[in-house]
């Protein structure tokens, strides 16, 4: 395995870049604006993405897979509303 920890602030064009480059994503940030790019990025690039959360002794973790037809990806789940593409499952 081969993990590389990127310490920067990251734009659109710089999460899609990087997501290109991965065979999974590992989404483990505190705040939605942040899940919803990196969910985008994932999507644009149909790169799986495992979106991890813990606030106290709770936590939830999900596997997105936009590189399968007709799945749900993060946004379906917590904004379908504003789906990047409208193509929610």
């Amino acid at each position: 395995i081969h993990i590389t920890a990127i310490a920067e602030f990251l734009d659109e064009a710089r999460l899609v870049e990087l997501a290109k480059a991965a065979d999974i994503i590992l989404d483990c940030s505190d705040n939605y604006p942040t899940r919803q790019a990196v969910n985008r990025a994932a999507v644009a690039t149909r790169t799986p993405l495992v979106s991890a959360a813990a606030v106290g002794f709770d936590g939830q973790i999900a596997v997105y897979r936009p590189d399968l037809p007709d799945t749900p990806c993060y946004a379906c789940l917590f904004d379908g509303e504003q789906a990047s593409d409208g193509a929610c499952a």
